[in-house]
């Protein structure tokens, strides 16, 4: 803990045994180069003499029984500053916590959207997959003060990726290039893309945005980025339609996404650490051998930025450097490339697989953009805390902790003595006249009318989930009836050498001629 800012920090694999399957948790007194007071009687409110971590753990608990791991460790911590201890009390984990858990299993809050699964409510219909990708090689600049020459092969690369390892299908795939008139990625062009991205977003639903372009800063009017910048995204029209700001980004990215709907970002450009303003941010060691994950205490946006609470939805963003790096263009025939391409969306490429953890992706990448010497760190960053080992393209944010007892609330009846309840390979209940099938246990002392009303609401619950699956294989046939690709209406764009063709001229809120390969 380091006032607003919250870091946790991973050992080195090499360093560490083979994990075991539980989940354990250790809360220790002090960091191992510190040592662990006693409190003596009468002191801190104590009758008796006891360990100074004991009663700062005490104290926590009896303040809020449902506290996180970040708030029983916040409070350990400001209790023993408080008393004037120097000792900093350590939490430590077999897997990645998600802080934002509650310490005590018992005392796991309830869903307001599912009081009884944890989980969000089901939506109506099968959930939808759609993804946006746009390459901007500005065409109307010219060589060396600000055309690129990798971005539309970036987003090649990209739709191959959702093709062939996250098992898109074309026709949920939009794309916005420079290269063709009728799908220019112009200012009002990108933001319908996002709008259509996210609009009407259910549980269950999967998004997909990729950005290979410019990247840069303009002065941040609401006062709410600590450096006094906005990051921004640069469309093909900047120069007379003007950037995209982060705060716009995230209003029209993860602001209305509900719980249970996850969405992928990758922003190929340069200043784009912080480019949707996530709370949590996964950062490379210098070593490239472990990684550490923060959580910055922004301020709530106000105005047309962030609500005061955060989205509930799983989104996750790989950015191409830090806020403060460039993100470098390749040539081709560098890094294994036959064409130009972006040098972070090529380490992706090469590393992305279908199981690949969040943690080995991250930590992948920047080997292979080391290994071909870049020096841009790419960034990974979350609106809900970050379950680093769990699957990138499979993620759940739960952790393995939550994702476990989730499990044991599904589970059938447990069973009476050796026998299952319900034979494990047994059909749907027969109606409830019928004899009861072979090898249903009947308990001793009269409880077969129990189990003759388990039966029922059996099979109840077995005809209500076929008649689901019916009304959602009907309303699946009705949309490929009409679904011919996506629907998105584009604004066409102007003559490509009309005022896009204008100088570029330098200066905070415009684009600064880059060097040779350098996406500013």
């Amino acid at each position: 803990l380091r006032g607003s800012t919250i870091e946790v920090k991973k050992k080195p694999s090499h360093r560490l045994p083979t994990a075991a399957e539980g989940d354990a948790v250790l809360i220790s007194g002090c960091k191992d180069n510190q040592t662990s007071a006693d409190i003596g009687a009468g002191a801190a409110g104590n009758a008796r003499a006891a360990g100074a971590m004991t009663t700062a753990f005490r104290r926590a608990i009896q303040k809020s029984s449902h506290g996180t791991f970040n708030e029983i460790l916040s409070s350990m911590w400001q209790f023993l500053k408080e008393e004037g201890f120097k000792q900093i009390p350590q939490l430590s984990s077999e897997h990645f916590l998600n802080l934002d858990d509650p310490f005590l299993p018992e005392a796991e809050r309830v869903d307001t959207d599912d009081p009884v699964n944890g989980g969000p409510e089901k939506p109506l219909r099968q959930p939808v997959r759609k993804a946006v990708t746009i390459g901007i090689n500005y065409m109307t600049l010219w060589p060396g003060q600000g055309r690129l020459s990798g971005c539309i092969n970036d987003s090649d690369t990209i739709v191959s990726i959702l093709l062939d390892t996250f098992r898109f299908t074309s026709n949920q795939i939009v794309r916005l290039r420079d290269d063709q008139h009728d799908h220019m990625p112009n200012r009002a062009n990108m933001l319908a893309a996002m709008d259509w991205l996210t609009e009407g977003a259910a549980a269950g639903d999967e998004l997909f945005l990729h950005y290979s372009g410019h990247g840069g800063q303009m002065q941040d009017k609401n006062h709410d980025e600590a450096d006094g910048l906005d990051d921004t995204l640069l469309p093909s029209d900047f120069q007379s339609a003007g950037q995209i700001p982060d705060d716009d980004l995230y209003k029209r990215l993860v602001k209305p996404l509900p719980k249970g709907c996850r969405l992928w970002v990758m922003f190929d450009c340069c200043h784009s650490g912080t480019a949707l303003d996530l709370p949590y941010k996964a950062q490379v060691s210098a070593d490239g051998r472990s990684l550490q994950l923060r959580k910055s205490g922004r301020r709530c946006r106000v105005g047309g930025g962030h609500s005061s609470g955060r989205s509930q939805a799983e989104v996750l963003m790989i950015s191409g450097c830090k806020d403060s790096q460039t993100s470098a263009d390749i040539q081709g025939g560098s890094m294994g490339t036959s064409k130009a391409a972006g040098a972070m969306t090529t380490a992706f490429r090469h590393v992305v697989t279908p199981t690949i953890s969040c943690e080995d992706l991250l930590l992948k990448m920047r080997r292979y953009l080391k290994r071909n010497n870049f020096d841009q760190v790419p960034q990974f960053s979350s609106e809900r805390f970050m379950q680093l080992d769990n699957g990138f393209l499979s993620y759940k944010g739960d952790s393995k902790r939550k994702q476990h007892q989730q499990a044991r609330r599904q589970a059938p009846p447990a069973s009476l003595g050796n026998a299952p309840i319900f034979p494990p390979a047994a059909a749907p209940f027969p109606a409830a006249e019928s004899s009861p099938p072979a090898g249903f246990v009947t308990p001793a002392g009269g409880g077969q009318q129990n189990l003759r009303m388990d039966a029922d609401k059996f099979l109840m619950d077995t005809r209500i989930s076929r008649l689901q699956e019916q009304l959602d294989q009907l309303r699946v046939q009705q949309v490929a009836a009409h679904a011919s690709g996506p629907s998105l209406s584009l604004t066409p764009a102007p003559s490509p050498f009309s005022a896009d063709f204008a100088a570029v001229r330098p200066g905070l809120g415009h684009l600064d001629p880059p060097g040779p390969g350098m996406r500013m």
